[in-house]
């Protein structure tokens, strides 16, 4: 018998199909996950709305910064970090919105 063989999964594709997020219940997804097409390539989105969006922990997202194999988050001040939308698009594979 063979052993199976596991590829390597692609770093940033999310776990659901990105085939437009507008689909999604906005009652069951954090309102800025559902409006992530529409969002201006300059707005910031925080850890929790990028942690369902690529579908992995916290320590994953802040684990793959070290890497530096995702984009970092703006410190806007001591308690506040968040990322930029445009960045993330980039991570994702995604066009830019503008």
């Amino acid at each position: 018998m063979q052993k199976p063989t596991h590829t390597q999964p692609t770093m940033f594709k999310p776990h659901v199909q990105p085939t437009s997020t507008e689909k999604m219940h906005s009652s069951k997804v954090d309102p800025v996950l559902a409006q992530f097409d529409r969002l201006p390539d300059s707005a910031h989105i925080r850890l929790h709305t990028v942690t369902k969006l690529f579908g992995v922990s916290k320590p994953t997202i802040y684990r793959w910064v070290r890497d530096q194999k995702f984009p970092a988050p703006k410190h806007f001040s001591n308690r506040v970090s968040s990322w930029n939308v445009g960045e993330l698009r980039i991570a994702l594979g995604m066009p830019s919105s503008h």
